[in-house]
């Protein structure tokens, strides 16, 4: 059986981080054992880091933000 995408995916900065919270998949959810969320750096899109989860939420702490002009 597949198991779907998560919805209503949000991203929320938190200090010198960032949380992001999700709701679980319509289909396929009771197959799911963890979540892995992924961020990249851009424009590049390479891989920064990751984390793995149970919940339907991540908070990833310790992050210092920068913008490029």
């Amino acid at each position: 059986m597949q198991i779907g995408a998560p919805t209503n995916l949000s991203v929320n900065s938190k200090g010198d981080g960032f949380l992001v919270t999700w709701d679980s998949p319509d289909f396929g959810a009771e197959q799911l054992e963890s979540y892995i969320v992924r961020w990249y750096l851009e424009p590049e899109h390479k891989l920064h880091g990751q984390g793995e989860t149970r919940n339907n939420f991540y908070l990833g702490e310790n992050f210092v933000f920068q913008t490029k002009n």
